[in-house]
């Protein structure tokens, strides 16, 4: 979990420093700023989930988690120049910056998740052993702890003062 979140950290930080999009032309952002924009929400919601994925209880939940990273990972590789259209020259800092790094990114933190999930179902079908016999069965004193119907009889008590 600690590696998703640097990984989704270093998108995050690094979308907003050198692998930007182009800036402002003609006073209008391009579509490839919407691009980052969404790049950066994806980033969050990234981190967010590693972090509740590494305060959760081992187990199925992890694993969920986990799955539920790896759509979102692969969204942040199809944001830029798939789902949101990018510049049309190569030489743009949106295709050249923030694209490969999207993409490299998105892979990286899906494969991260992929491994963890693996990880996570393997741990969690192997549960430790229980004897399950034992949580039934009581012991004569539990039962005699149990309140008794008005038909039943106290148990006879002897003293064992009075055995001659």
């Amino acid at each position: 979990e600690v590696l998703e979140i640097i990984a989704a950290a270093v998108v995050l930080g690094g979308v907003f420093t050198f692998f930007h999009a182009c800036a402002m032309h003609n006073d209008q952002y391009q579509s490839c700023h919407w691009a980052q924009i969404m790049v950066q929400w994806i980033a969050i919601l990234l981190i967010v989930q590693a972090f509740i994925s590494l305060l959760a209880p081992a187990g199925r939940i992890k694993a969920g988690i986990s799955i539920a990273m790896i759509p979102a990972a692969f969204l942040l590789c199809a944001i830029p120049g798939l789902l949101i259209p990018l510049c049309s020259s190569q030489s743009m800092a949106c295709q050249a910056r923030m694209r490969p790094f999207s993409l490299i990114g998105g892979l990286v933190i899906a494969g991260l998740a992929l491994i963890h999930t693996l990880l996570a179902i393997v741990s969690s079908s192997n549960p430790p052993k229980k004897n399950r016999g034992e949580d039934i069965r009581m012991s004569s004193r539990d039962k005699n702890q149990l309140p008794r119907m008005p038909h039943e009889e106290e148990p006879a008590y002897i003293d064992p003062e009075g055995i001659e």
